[in-house]
């Protein structure tokens, strides 16, 4: 294959990946009626990526705030289970099944590979409280349930 042949074969991967990242971005980031668009109306390869980046940024803000959300209720939990255990003498709450070690955030990313729990939860994710999709509480107790003295 000539040197040409490669390049053009590279340039139209390159080309198909960014309208690829362009299929996943919300449309919204493209309102700008000012500005530059490719023939077909499109944003430009540029505005694209720019908006991905963007976009990005943005995500790992928004995942940032919910990691120290998590992180104060984690906190919050393991203070209202000692009040908990001084008021009753023993815990209501099964909070056995909740990882207080790593965020959700953490363990997500550590099932697919990637962050601190990368290669420990790669091979062998097991079960989550974090990633529990049935109706069920954690721990099998429906905190709303609970006398409303148990929670000050």
């Amino acid at each position: 294959m000539s040197d040409k042949r490669i390049e053009t074969k590279s340039l139209a991967d390159i080309n198909e990946k960014i309208q690829e990242i362009y299929t996943y971005l919300p449309k919204e980031l493209f309102r700008d009626d000012k500005a530059p668009r490719t023939k077909d109306g499109k944003p430009n390869k540029g505005m694209i990526l720019t908006a991905a980046v963007s976009h990005l940024l943005d995500l790992q803000s928004q995942v940032d705030v919910f990691n120290r959300e998590e992180i104060e209720l984690m906190v919050r939990l393991e203070e209202l289970q000692k009040q908990e255990k001084q008021k009753f003498g023993k815990n209501i709450v099964d909070t056995s099944q909740i990882n207080f070690e790593n965020t959700s955030a953490e363990i997500a990313l550590g099932a697919i590979g990637v962050g601190p729990l990368a290669g420990q939860l790669a091979a062998s994710p097991g079960p989550s409280p974090f990633n529990n999709t049935s109706n069920e509480a954690v721990g099998g107790i429906d905190p709303l349930s609970l006398p409303s003295e148990t929670f000050p």
